[in-house]
C-alpha cells in the first residue's frame, strides 16, 4: 500500500509520553482526539512513525491502532569537497 494512492493523509510527528505518565491511556486519548479532526477535514488515514531509539514506540503504536505499513533504511553519503 501506498500512502498516496488513496489520497490525503495526516502526519503525527514525535508523539511522546513522559515515563511517569505512561500505561494511563495518555497515549491513546492524544490519538482518539486527533482522529475526529483528521476526519471533520476528510483526512482518513493518520501516518506516524518511529527508530530503534525509541524501542517502547512499536506496541504503543500497535495499541492505538496504528499497523507497519512499511520499514526503511535511510543511507547516508558525506560529500568532502575535492
Amino acid at each position: 500500500m501506498h500512502i498516496g494512492s488513496s489520497g490525503r493523509y495526516a502526519h503525527l510527528e514525535g508523539w511522546y509520553v513522559v515515563p511517569e505518565h505512561r500505561r494511563r491511556g495518555v497515549g491513546s486519548e492524544l490519538i482518539e482526539r486527533i482522529e475526529p479532526w483528521c476526519l471533520h477535514r476528510a483526512i482518513a488515514r493518520l501516518t506516524s512513525d518511529t527508530t530503534a531509539e525509541y524501542p517502547l514506540s512499536p506496541a504503543a503504536h500497535a495499541h492505538a491502532g496504528f499497523h507497519v505499513l512499511t520499514e526503511m533504511t535511510i543511507f547516508v553519503k558525506e560529500l568532502a569537497d575535492r
